[in-house]
């Protein structure tokens, strides 16, 4: 098995209370953010698409930036959501258990050069510091009524965190099992996750782990409220004269009772 020297430093310090910085990447990342988590059966939930380096208080993503937004229903089917002021509305939750809201942003190019920063690939440009196209994906699961699902479904996003329990299920002091695969297999690296309320600061998370040989970390609940899961990764892009990376950016929330 292969030994996380990262691992223990984090969850200890993690449960102390430290403020972590993801050194990894200081990019813009999405998420779905809900107004309520287990909302009552018959009624509607309302949901918001964040973007910024804080959670959760930042901006919302720009309409025109997302692309794909709906709702897994605890049978498997799909529905969309219609655009509500801000954010968005799902459909009547009419059936009690566990429903799992799926989000992707647009993909788009962002180069870097010694003359400013321009959202297009490396062709015609001079000067190139470094070129990303973006990848960015979100998750959210309700749970609706007395019902607690399965949540553990792969829905095929390039970079995914998938909930090994149903956070419905869970409680402080509980340990979240998840598994983070890239393209299908797993994910080696760092996972962040952070609770709303304990930082507004840019870029910092009350928890970090690194993943084992199966892509699969546990993240201690720290706290009631809405948690957020991130994980980030680049892999260089298929035509460097286009670009130099692909990032992908991975998001998943939920509540804790």
């Amino acid at each position: 098995m292969k030994t996380n020297r990262f691992k223990t430093l984090f969850q200890t310090g993690a449960a102390a209370g430290l403020l972590l910085g993801a050194a990894t990447s200081h990019a813009h990342f999405p998420w779905v953010m809900a107004t309520d988590y287990t909302p009552s059966p018959d009624k509607a939930a309302t949901v918001y698409l964040g973007w910024g380096h804080s959670f959760p208080l930042a901006g919302f993503m720009a309409e025109d930036r997302v692309g794909t937004l709906e709702l897994v229903s605890p049978d498997g089917s799909r529905s969309g959501l219609e655009k509500k002021d801000a954010g968005y509305a799902t459909p009547e939750l009419k059936t009690a258990g566990a429903y799992v809201l799926l989000a992707a942003q647009k993909g788009g190019f962002y180069t870097r050069t010694k003359s400013g920063n321009k959202r297009q690939s490396k062709e015609g440009l001079s000067d190139i510091i470094k070129c990303s196209f973006s990848s960015n994906t979100m998750k959210a699961v309700f749970n609706v009524g007395a019902g607690a699902g399965d949540v553990s479904k792969r829905f095929e996003h390039p970079l995914e965190i998938i909930p090994l329990d149903n956070p419905g299920n869970l409680g402080v002091n509980d340990h979240f099992k998840v598994q983070v695969l890239l393209h299908g297999k797993p994910y080696d690296g760092m996972i962040y996750a952070t609770y709303a309320g304990f930082s507004n600061e840019e870029n910092t998370f009350a928890y970090a782990v690194g993943t084992d040989d199966d892509g699969t970390a546990s993240i201690r609940i720290l706290s009631t409220g809405t948690w957020l899961i991130k994980a980030n990764a680049e892999q260089p892009y298929p035509d460097t004269k286009v670009c130099d990376v692909e990032s992908y950016t991975s998001t998943f929330t939920f509540g804790i009772q």
